[in-house]
Parts: C-alpha cells; sequence; structure tokens
C-alpha cells in the first residue's frame, strides 16, 4: 500500500547552517533515498512510473483494517457508519481510545498528541494555546480515506508522538462525470425538545473534460446536535462527635446542550501534461460554529452542618445557585497546496508548497445567580443520586424556589481568539541505483501563532432577579429523571442584555489582569528538515534505514505582570526569547512477504511531541504580597517517543484479512509545573513557579489485532453478510518522582473494541457497528490523603477514575432506483451513562454523565 508523502518541516538552522544545508542536500538526494519497496513495489525499475500515477482500490468490506503500518477507513466505509465528523469516524481504528466525551486518544498517550495531515501536509492547528485540530467540526462527507499511521517514516513529520491521522482526497480527482447528492436530517428522542432539528447536505461534482485535465468539487453542510446531563457531588468532612465522617457538600445537576454546525467545500483539480508529469492542486474551506449550552442548579453546603443528613448550624449557611452558560467558538480551517511529479528517466521529482489557516474565536459567557442563608435537609436514598432540600424558606408547589428571591451575582466572560497561519514547502526525490531504491529530500515549514486572552468578571450595579431574566422556550426539564429544574434563562437573550447594558457593570479589574496578562502570546516558528533514505529488496526480504533531521527556531512574545505589595495590579510589559534545538530522528524497517498473501514488518522510529504554544511564551507574574514568581519556559524540549512496531498480515482464501501488531513506546521529557524557594536575590525566599521538563518516563506497549471476513461459503442468504473487528490491549507505566511504584498514564485504557456486521441483499445493505472503550485515570493525586470510608486504608492517592465510552449503531441503506438511494442511521442504541469516581465508585462518585436519546438520522442519497 502506497504511503502518503507527508509535508515535514525542516527546522531552521542559523542562516549560515541553512546555506550549507541548501548546497549539501543537492549531493545527498543522489547517495540516500527512500525504499519504493516500502509501498508495496517489487521493482525498483518501474517503481517512479507506476507510483507516481497509482490509485488504489476501494476496501472490499466495511469497517476498518491495518494495512502495513496503516489502518485505514475509506468513504465506501464511512458511508455504512452513522458518523458526521472525521473526530467520529477516528474511534473506529485500531489503537483509539475515546473518553466519555467522544474525542480521540490514540494508543492511549494523550488526546491531541497526534500529528494531523490533509493528503499528507500538515493542518494548521485550531487549538486554544496548544498544537490540536478541531477535528469535530471538519466534516466527513469531504474525505475519501481516514488512515491513522502507527509509525512515521524518515520522509514525514517528526512530531507525532502517538502517529499520524491523514486525512487523504488525494484520489478525488475524477476519471469521468460523477455527480452525488445527500441529503436527510434527524435528531435525539430525548432533547427534540431542547433543540432544533439536525441536517446533513453534501453535493460532490467530478468531471474530466479533457484526458490531461480532471477536477473534482465538494460542497458539505451539517448540522449536528448533542445532548448529556450531568450529576456534580462535593465531598466534606465533619465530626459530630463520634469521629470524623463524609458529607455532601454540594450537589450540582446540570444539562448540556452541544450544537454544531460546519460548512465547508473541497476542490481538487489535477493536471497531466504528459505521461511522466502531473501537476495537483487542493483547497480546504471549513468553516463551523459549536453552540455550548449549559445549564446548572448548585445545592452546597458550606460545611454549616448540624448532622449527616442536615444543616443548619449557627454561623454561615448553605446557599442555592444557579447558572446558565453559553460557549460559541466558531473554527475556521483553510488548506491550499500546490504538487508536482516529474519522472525524469528514472529519477522522481516530487515538490510541493502550501498554506495553512486555523482560526479559533469564541466567547464563554456565564450568568450566575444565587440565593444565600439556606439550611438544608440531605437525603441519600440512592448513594450517588443524594438531594438536598431547603427547610427555612417557603417553597412552590414543585419544591423549586421562587425565583423571585434568586439574586443575580456576576457575569463572567472570557474571550479567546487563536490564529495559527503555516506556510511549507518541500522537495522529494526518488532514484533506483542498481539494488539499492534511494530517496531523500528537504522541507521547510514556517508558523505564526498568536493568541488573545480576557477573562473578566463584571458585576451588575442594580439588583436583578431571576425571574426578570428571559426564559428559553422549551420550559422545565428532569435532569437524570430526578432532579427538577423548572425553567432556564435563555443565554443569547442573557448576552444580549450585557452587550445592551454594558455601561451598568463594574469590572473586577484585579482579577482581570491576574487571570488573563499571562495568557496572551505570540509565536513565530521555523522547523527546516532534510532526510535520507535506502531501501534494499533481496528475496522476499525489504530492507530500509535512513535517518531525519529537524531543526528548530523560535521566537516567542509573552507578558510581565506585575502586581505589589497590597495585591493591586501595577503594570503589564512585552517580553521575548528566541530559541533553537535540533532533534535527530532514525529509522529502520524489515518486512517479509514469502507471498502476496502474507507480510510481516519490524519497525523502529523515534518521534516528538513539540511544547504548546502557550507554554512556551516567557510570561511572568510577580505577586510581592503572595511572594510569588510564576513563569512559561521558552526553552522547554520536546517529548520523545522510541518506537517499536512488530505487524503481520495474512489473507486467507481471498475473503479472510487477519491482522496483528506488537507495539512498545517510551516516551520521556513530560512537562509539568515545578515550585521551588528562591535562595538569594531580591526575591530571596519567593516561591518560584515554572514550566520544566521532568525526568519521568512512561511506557506503553499492547496488541493490536483484527480481522475482516467475507462469508461467502455460509449457504443462502448468509452468503451476503461480512465483518470486521479490532481488539487493542495495552498497558502503560508511568513513573512519577513523588510516587514509588508506576502508575498508568492518566487518560490511558487498557481496552479498545471495534465490530461491525455487515449485510447486503439485493436493494438493501445495513451495518450494525459497536465500539467500547474500557475505564481509565482520569487524573493522578500529587499527595496523600486519608479515606475516611476507609480508615483502614491509611493515607493514600486518592486518584480520580473515569468510565470509558461505548456506542451501538445501526446503518441502512435502500435502493429505490437506478439513482435514488433511501438511507437511516440511527446511534446511541447502549445506555450511555457514565461515572467519574475518586478511589472507589462506591465510596465517592464524583460525577454521572448521561448521554441520553436515541439519535437518529434519514434522507435521499443521489448518483449520477
Amino acid at each position: 500500500m502506497k504511503r502518503p508523502f507527508h509535508i515535514i518541516s525542516l527546522c531552521d538552522v542559523s542562516r549560515t547552517q541553512r546555506s550549507a544545508l541548501l548546497i549539501l542536500f543537492p549531493a545527498l538526494l543522489f547517495v540516500l533515498q527512500a525504499f519504493p519497496a516500502l509501498a508495496g513495489q517489487n521493482n525498483p525499475e518501474h517503481t517512479a512510473t507506476t507510483e507516481l500515477l497509482r490509485e488504489e482500490p476501494e476496501a472490499q468490506v466495511a469497517g476498518a483494517v491495518s494495512r502495513n503500518d496503516i489502518a485505514v477507513i475509506s468513504s465506501r466505509q464511512m458511508d455504512y457508519l452513522t458518523d458526521i465528523t472525521v473526530e467520529d469516524v477516528i474511534r473506529r481504528l485500531p489503537g483509539v481510545q475515546v473518553n466519555r466525551s467522544g474525542r480521540p486518544n490514540l494508543h492511549g498517550i494523550g488526546e491531541d498528541r497526534f500529528l494531523v495531515t490533509l493528503d499528507g501536509r500538515r493542518m494548521a492547528t485550531t487549538g486554544l494555546g496548544d498544537r490540536s485540530v478541531a477535528l469535530s467540526l471538519l466534516s466527513a462527507d469531504l474525505i475519501r480515506d481516514v488512515e491513522v499511521i502507527r509509525f512515521n517514516t524518515p520522509d514525514m513529520d517528526a512530531d507525532a508522538l502517538a502517529g499520524t491521522i491523514n486525512l487523504s482526497t488525494r484520489r478525488n480527482a475524477a476519471t469521468g462525470r460523477e455527480l452525488r447528492i445527500i441529503a436527510g436530517g434527524g435528531g435525539n428522542t430525548r432533547y427534540l425538545q431542547q433543540m432544533s432539528p439536525e441536517a446533513r447536505f453534501a453535493v460532490r461534482y467530478a468531471d474530466a473534460p479533457r484526458d490531461d485535465l480532471s477536477f473534482a468539487i465538494t460542497l458539505s453542510h451539517d448540522v449536528d446536535r448533542r445532548g448529556y446531563e450531568s450529576l456534580s457531588l462535593g465531598y466534606g468532612a465533619h465530626d459530630f462527635g463520634n469521629g470524623t465522617v463524609d458529607v455532601y457538600e454540594r450537589i450540582s445537576p446540570a444539562l448540556h446542550m452541544d450544537e454544531r454546525s460546519t460548512t465547508a467545500g473541497l476542490l481538487h483539480l489535477t493536471y497531466n501534461p504528459s505521461d511522466i508529469t502531473r501537476f495537483q492542486v487542493r483547497g480546504l474551506f471549513s468553516k463551523g460554529r459549536q453552540d455550548r449550552i449549559r445549564h446548572t442548579n448548585s445545592w452546597n453546603a458550606n460545611g454549616d452542618w448540624l448532622s449527616p443528613q442536615a444543616t443548619g448550624e449557627q454561623g454561615a449557611q448553605g446557599h442555592y445557585g444557579y447558572s446558565a452558560m453559553l460557549n460559541d467558538p466558531e473554527i475556521l480551517q483553510h488548506n491550499v497546496t500546490f504538487e508536482g511529479s516529474h519522472l525524469l528517466d528514472r529519477l522522481v521529482i516530487r515538490y510541493n508548497a502550501g498554506w495553512a489557516h486555523g482560526q479559533t474565536r469564541q466567547y464563554r459567557d456565564e450568568m450566575v445567580f444565587e440565593l444565600a442563608g439556606l439550611d438544608f435537609e440531605i437525603h441519600s436514598h440512592d448513594t450517588d443520586r443524594p438531594s438536598m432540600l431547603p427547610v427555612n424558606i417557603p417553597l412552590q408547589e414543585d419544591e423549586t424556589i421562587d425565583s423571585r428571591r434568586i439574586r443575580f451575582q456576576y457575569m463572567d466572560r472570557v474571550y479567546d481568539d487563536h490564529i495559527d497561519n503555516t506556510f511549507s514547502a518541500g522537495l522529494d526525490l526518488e532514484l533506483p541505483v542498481g539494488p539499492l531504491a534511494l530517496q531523500a529530500g528537504t522541507h521547510a515549514r514556517s508558523t505564526n501563532k498568536e493568541g488573545d486572552f480576557s477573562d473578566t468578571r463584571y458585576t451588575y450595579l442594580r439588583q436583578l432577579t431571576l425571574d426578570q431574566f428571559h426564559k428559553t422556550r422549551h420550559g422545565n426539564f428532569d435532569v437524570l429523571d430526578e432532579y427538577f429544574i423548572p425553567s432556564f434563562v435563555d443565554p443569547y437573550s442573557a448576552r444580549s442584555f450585557y452587550t445592551g447594558s454594558r455601561p451598568t457593570f463594574m469590572v473586577d479589574e484585579r482579577r482581570h489582569f491576574y487571570r488573563s496578562g499571562i495568557r496572551n502570546y505570540t509565536a513565530s516558528e521555523q522547523v527546516y528538515a532534510g532526510y535520507g533514505m535506502a531501501g534494499l529488496q533481496t528475496g522476499p526480504f525489504h530492507i530500509m534505514a535512513g535517518v531525519r533531521v529537524e531543526h528548530t527556531e523560535g521566537t516567542y512574545d509573552g507578558r510581565l505582570v506585575f502586581f505589589d505589595d497590597i495585591g493591586s495590579y501595577v503594570s503589564s510589559a512585552d517580553t521575548s526569547v528566541s530559541h533553537g534545538y535540533t532533534n535527530l530522528f532514525p529509522n529502520a524497517q524489515l518486512e517479509y512477504a514469502p507471498s502476496p498473501s502474507t507480510r510481516v514488518v519490524a519497525a523502529y522510529s523515534r518521534s516528538i511531541n513539540r511544547p504548546d504554544f502557550n507554554m512556551l511564551a516567557p510570561y511572568e507574574l510577580v505577586h510581592v504580597q503572595n511572594e510569588t514568581l510564576s513563569r512559561g519556559n521558552p526553552e522547554l524540549d520536546p517529548m520523545t517517543s522510541d518506537n517499536l512496531n512488530l505487524f503481520a498480515e495474512q489473507e486467507i482464501a481471498g475473503r479472510t484479512l487477519v491482522t496483528a501488531g506488537l507495539f512498545y513506546k517510551r516516551i520521556s521529557g513530560y512537562i509539568h509545573q515545578t515550585s521551588s524557594v528562591i535562595a538569594g536575590g531580591p526575591n530571596d525566599g519567593w516561591t518560584e513557579f515554572k514550566l520544566a521538563n521532568s525526568d519521568d518516563e512512561a511506557t506503553i506497549y499492547g496488541v493490536e489485532i483484527g480481522v475482516q471476513e467475507q462469508f461467502r461459503y455460509l449457504p443462502g442468504v448468509l452468503a451476503n453478510m461480512g465483518m470486521s473487528a479490532n481488539y487493542t490491549w495495552s498497558e502503560s507505566d508511568y513513573e512519577i518522582a513523588w510516587r514509588s511504584g508506576d502508575v498508568a498514564l492518566p487518560g490511558h485504557s487498557p481496552h479498545a473494541v471495534n465490530a461491525a456486521l455487515h449485510y447486503e441483499q439485493g436493494r438493501f445493505s445495513g451495518q450494525v457497528t459497536w465500539h467500547y472503550t474500557s475505564e481509565t485515570v482520569h487524573s493522578l493525586s500529587s499527595q496523600q490523603a486519608l479515606v475516611i470510608a476507609q480508615p483502614s486504608a491509611g493515607e493514600t492517592f486518592i486518584d480520580r477514575h473515569s468510565d470509558g465510552w461505548s456506542d451501538l449503531s445501526v446503518a441502512f441503506r435502500l435502493r429505490i432506483s437506478q439513482q435514488f438511494r433511501f438511507w437511516a442511521d440511527v446511534s446511541n442504541l447502549l445506555r450511555n451513562e457514565y461515572l467519574v469516581y475518586d478511589y472507589d465508585r462506591d465510596l465517592y462518585p464524583v460525577e454521572i454523565e448521561k448521554w441520553g436519546g436515541i439519535g437518529f438520522r434519514a434522507g435521499l442519497r443521489f448518483d449520477l
């Protein structure tokens, strides 16, 4: 299988070093070069021509399978999935774990610690200060193949700690006229009243008006709405005369609504002026918006205990709170790439240049209301479903508090605007020399990212109560069918009220500069890379070895923020630091293919994860009153992973494909915050907080097994069935200096399963798909504490754990005529209720999430 060529940036050395590299690389190109046989070609003499214009076959059955080191889901397979976004599709691939919110985590190394490319070219980051890409707002209708590349080769970008997710559109250019239109809609059975219907529309037109010219245009518009409910629990400890016992301190039920809309377009143009020359232009435009709304009730005891079942002690009393939050990030993703390929005798020349743009802009507004001076009666009828009922004020008939009593306290507004512009270029040469296949190249990338952040609390100068705000039209709701919320403030109207009444709001200036000042940054980062590979094929063995070098030069700007000895904000100033480093990435592979149906590959590679941009900002927060100094660190080193992979593939009787793989990663250079006491100088005795690379290491190892089967040998209608399944088992050992023994890496799940059963008979086809990710350690405690409910356990680390994620979905397809087909998707067929707990799930459940209802979509597809 042809590996995609990925644009990688070679890092900047000094101007003198850069000139030397540009002179040496043309000579290096003919000495070191990649192994075309790596892509499955057995004759180096013909590799250049065949690979230059080669098309990949469609997969034969639905489901994700591994090919060499790449796991792939094709557009034909995606047609039988209920997934709308690229993020949804990724979870179907082996080695991909999913947290309880549906976000992918490749091999459990951590969310977003993988590289995302479009046709092998890097996508711009859209993360709020980090290096992530928002795949949840990228339509799957734009993508031909979704690929997970487990380990990189020297011609690929090295900052892919967990691997690379490549979104392939490169075969979208047409060989003839094609028109495809998909339209439909749907919703969720539980939240139909709270959220508007969903929508899906996509059109693809492709044509080849001349033998040497072809193009494809894809447009899509998706509206995806998801809702869930949660219950957060807080615990306290109190001594009522017979020893300390656990008590409920806070109970917070909430309704969450997530409404996503994406409009996107893709243009693919291919021009072949001759049999040995090809030019391609691709452009992607995507504009996504995600309105996240949360309504929360909160009952707080404030330590005002009479008994484990009641509050009301003299002194501070409890309070009730309600908040309405609206967070509406708008994400832009643009990619434009030009590529050229030429065959000169046996030398293949490839070059490319591109621009990628990513921007995330959001306002998060939260309106907070409160009623203080309450005494509560605690009901623990179910250990994970407690409730607090006020007993010292009159309640309404539905046992809720009169909204005229609940006062508006403040509004928190967080503004984020992060922009990434990345320019890249690359040159790759391939040349067979006798028994060797050689490849070498040079790549460059320049990234400019800036973040504008503001966190401000506004207090209204007049008195308002909850009943004076506009309410949503959908009325009340029972969270988890037990916690009744009588009405909801319309967050859009609340935002309009703020913008229209801005002069009557007062700003908490001290809080604003303390929380905002150091989180603004700009980064200019240049990466220059050069690589060389040499491959040899001898009989059934393919051997490849190579090396990649990357040099990074960055200039990072931050803010110096100063607070005086009474805690008042004094001033801010800009700071700037430049830093550079070089990394070497050796790579070796051995492939054994005794027959076309059998393949075994062993590989070693090295990859990195560069620090997030906001960590590299040289910010300083000086607080004289607290005698603290907080700093960023532009000299952070990347995290590094040394990777070993062993992969085997066996095809049986042309209908069964079995794959198995072993992987091992050793990761070092984790970044954490340190604290130390300053000795000497003007800040003697102060506490300094600083980001630094730790000596902590982690290993992750495991097994991936996959199978695809077409049951053609079964009698009757059973012969029309097919199945695919993959299972990943993995283990992680994380060495932390402040804990004895190894612990599991946070976010890592030991088990991940995908299974699909496909059936096709006449006009009908359908597929049942299931995904499961097991429980994980959510976060690690840094200090030991006494487990009050189990005093015999003594002091221990009370880590937080989280349930995994599961989904069962069904897709139906019915061909109405030659051109029209009806489709219907049903998802969330399992009881998706997840628990987060501390130490023991029966003792300290801290959050319960319920993804309720059944999702459904239906529509028509037209093909010409």
